[in-house]
């Protein structure tokens, strides 16, 4: 299930602006998750335990609550 924080952390390791990858994200948490368990959350497979959550939520700035919250899916479709 995607939530607001796997939108957010995938955006947070998309931006080539930062320094953040999934494996120096991995290494810094402690203890050390592995690079796919980063991938995992931020695809949206899985979500990180929320003493993981809080973790990222010093280092990266995603809230606690943003992975509770599911991501607001687009609409398609006609009116009418």
């Amino acid at each position: 299930m995607k939530t607001e924080g796997s939108r957010m952390l995938a955006d947070t390791l998309a931006d080539e602006e930062n320094e953040w990858t999934q494996t120096r994200l991995a290494a810094e948490l402690d203890p050390p998750v592995s690079r796919q368990a980063v991938s995992y959350w931020a695809d949206g497979t899985s979500q990180p335990e929320p003493a993981r959550m809080a973790q990222l939520e010093d280092l990266l700035g995603i809230p606690m609550r943003a992975w509770t919250r599911r991501r607001a899916e687009k609409k398609t479709g006609t009116n009418g």
